[in-house]
C-alpha cells in the first residue's frame, strides 16, 4: 500500500463500497462509476466519436481540434490534463499518471509538428490509451464480490445428513 497522494482504500460494505482517497474524498459506489463513465465517454468523443463513411476507421474531436494552428493541439492537452486530474481523483498511483502524461506530453509535441502531427492524431489516440490505463488501475482495485451461497448444495448436505442421522437412529432403535 503506497502513501501520500497515490492512497486508495476500498471500504466494503453489506450493500456498497465506498472510495477514500487521500484526500479524504468519499466516493460513493455510484460516484466512483459515474466518474469512470464520463471519462469513458470523454476517450470516445475525443477518439473514437465519427466513423469515416465507407472504412471502419474512427476520428474524435481531438483529431479535429489538432487541425487547428497552434491552439489545437495545446487544446488536446488541457483536456488531456483534466483526464489525468481525473484519474487522480479517483486514485490512480503516481506510475499511471506519469503514464498518461507521457501519451499526453507525446501527443501535444508530434502534434505542433505539421501534416506529421495532425496524422498522428489520427492514429496514436492518447485519450484511448489513458483510458485504458486507467481502467486497468480501477478494475485491479474494485473489490471482488462476495461469493453467492449455492443452496441446492446446502440443501442437500441436509438432507444427506438427516438421511444418515435417520438411518443411524432405525438402526439403533433395532439392535437395540
Amino acid at each position: 500500500m503506497s502513501s501520500g497522494l497515490d492512497s486508495f482504500f476500498v471500504h466494503v460494505s453489506p450493500n456498497a463500497y465506498s472510495i477514500v482517497m487521500s484526500n479524504q474524498t468519499r466516493l460513493t459506489a455510484a460516484e466512483f462509476e459515474q466518474k469512470q463513465a464520463r471519462l469513458a465517454r470523454l476517450s470516445h468523443v475525443l477518439d473514437d466519436a465519427i466513423r469515416i463513411p465507407g472504412t471502419h476507421f474512427r476520428i474524435g474531436a481531438d483529431a479535429l481540434i489538432g487541425l487547428i494552428p497552434g491552439v489545437g493541439d495545446a487544446a488536446g492537452a488541457l483536456i488531456g490534463g483534466y483526464m489525468i486530474w481525473e484519474a487522480h481523483q479517483l486514485g490512480a498511483p503516481s506510475n499511471v499518471k506519469w503514464k498518461m502524461a507521457g501519451n499526453v506530453g507525446l501527443d501535444a509535441l508530434v502534434g505542433v509538428i505539421p501534416l506529421i502531427g495532425d496524422l498522428s492524431d489520427f492514429v496514436f489516440r492518447a485519450n484511448r490509451k489513458n483510458m485504458a490505463l486507467l481502467q486497468a488501475h480501477l478494475e485491479s482495485q474494485r473489490p471482488a464480490p462476495l461469493p453467492v451461497e449455492d443452496t441446492t448444495s446446502r440443501r442437500r448436505m441436509w438432507w444427506l445428513l438427516g438421511g444418515v442421522a435417520a438411518l443411524s437412529l432405525a438402526v439403533f432403535l433395532l439392535l437395540a
